[in-house]
C-alpha cells in the first residue's frame, strides 16, 4: 500500500490469478473497495468501475477533457446503475445511444468513447473478456446546431465598437479566426507587428476554483501563426504593454462570459464569438483561398472540420441566388 502524489492511497492485490491495482482517498475506503470486490461472483457493477475509471483518469488529463468526459459519465452511472458489466451486450449499448438520438451527434459519440474507456479499463484490471462498445456505431443525433455565421449586422456591430469593453477582444477574434482560449492566452511577445503575425502558443482554461492555466494546443495544428491585420494592428499597438504580459489581461473565465453578455446586450450583437471565428474562415474563403491554408490558419486538426464550414457556405450561397431567382421571376 503506498500514497500518490495527488493524495490517493492504492494497493495491488492478486485474486483469481490476475492483478488489480485499488485506489481510494483514504486507507479504509481502500480496503473496503479489495473486500468488496472479493464478495462480488457476478461481476463488477457498471457504476462502480466508472468510479473507479474516473479516479484513475482525472489525476492526468487536462481539466476541459474532464469537463466533457464527466457530462457523459454521470449519464452513464444514472442510466446503467449497478449492471454487471460482463452482462452488457452490444445491442444494450446501441439501445442505450438511441434513447439520446433528440442530442446532438458530437454529445452520443461522446457518450459511446467514455463508455467504452470506462470498460477498456475493466478489460485491463478486472479480466472482462470483451468490450461490447467495439461494435457499435453512434446513432445519428437529431439536435445538432447549424454552423453559427455572422450577418452583415453583426460583423458592422463588432467594426464600429471597438472602443466599448471587450469590443476589441471581439474584433481581434472575427479578423484572426482565434478560439476564445487562444486570445485569453495571447501575450505581448506573439503579437509580430514587423511582420504582420499573431504567433499562437497557447491557450488558456480555467479550473472550478477560477484559477487561469496556460496549456499548449491538443494538436500540432493548434500551434501556428495567423495574419495581423494593419487596422488591428492599428488598435493594438498603443495599448502594447511589456513583451510577457498578457494582451487582454489576467482574465476569469466569468469576467470572460459577463463582458461578452454585456457587449452583445449593449450593441444587439447576436453573433457568439464561435460564430464570429466563423466569421472569419467565410471572408477567407469568399477571397478564393484553398481548403488547406484556411485549414492551418484556423488550426483545424482535420480538414473536414475546414470543409464543413466551406460546405455550409455553399449551401447559404445557393440558398440565395435561388431565392433572389424566384423573385425576380416573381416580379417579371
Amino acid at each position: 500500500m503506498y500514497k500518490t502524489k495527488k493524495g490517493l492511497w492504492r494497493q495491488a492485490v492478486t485474486i483469481d490469478g490476475k492483478t488489480k491495482t485499488f485506489s481510494a482517498k483514504n486507507k479504509k475506503d481502500l480496503m473496503m473497495k479489495i473486500a468488496q470486490y472479493r464478495s462480488e461472483p457476478h461481476g463488477i457493477p457498471l457504476d462502480k468501475l466508472a468510479d473507479e475509471w474516473i479516479e484513475e483518469v482525472e489525476e492526468r488529463l487536462s481539466f476541459n477533457t474532464m469537463k466533457g468526459y464527466r457530462s457523459a459519465y454521470k449519464k452513464i452511472i444514472n442510466d446503467w446503475k449497478d449492471k454487471p458489466v460482463d452482462k452488457i451486450t452490444s445491442q444494450d449499448v446501441l439501445s442505450w445511444l438511441k434513447r439520446y438520438d433528440h442530442l446532438a451527434q458530437k454529445t452520443i459519440t461522446n457518450m459511446l468513447l467514455v463508455l467504452r474507456l470506462i470498460i477498456d479499463y475493466g478489460c485491463v484490471h478486472y479480466g472482462l473478456k470483451y468490450n461490447p462498445c467495439d461494435k457499435v456505431r453512434p446513432p445519428k443525433g437529431t439536435g445538432k446546431k447549424s454552423r453559427e455565421f455572422p450577418s452583415q449586422e453583426d460583423i458592422d456591430i463588432v467594426n464600429t465598437h471597438t472602443d466599448l469593453p471587450f469590443g476589441l477582444f471581439l474584433y481581434a477574434i472575427l479578423y484572426t479566426g482565434m478560439r476564445r482560449g487562444e486570445i485569453c492566452a495571447l501575450r505581448w511577445k506573439d503579437v509580430d507587428f514587423k511582420n504582420k503575425r499573431i504567433h499562437i502558443r497557447q491557450s488558456s482554461y480555467w479550473t472550478n476554483n477560477h484559477e487561469r492555466h496556460d496549456k499548449e494546443p491538443k494538436s500540432q495544428a493548434g500551434e501556428r501563426d495567423v495574419p495581423l491585420l494593419d487596422s488591428l494592428a492599428d488598435k493594438l499597438k498603443p495599448l502594447k504593454g511589456k513583451s510577457d504580459e498578457l494582451v487582454f489581461g489576467d482574465l476569469k473565465e466569468y469576467q470572460v462570459d459577463k463582458g461578452i453578455r454585456k457587449y452583445m446586450e449593449e450593441t444587439g450583437l447576436k453573433c457568439t464569438p464561435h460564430g464570429l471565428r466563423h466569421g472569419f474562415a467565410s471572408i477567407l474563403f469568399k477571397q478564393g483561398l484553398d481548403v488547406k491554408t484556411i485549414q492551418y490558419v484556423m488550426g483545424h486538426a482535420q480538414s473536414s472540420t475546414t470543409m464543413e464550414i466551406y460546405v455550409h457556405l455553399m449551401e447559404k450561397d445557393k440558398t440565395a441566388a435561388a431565392l433572389s431567382a424566384l423573385e425576380a421571376f416573381n416580379g417579371a
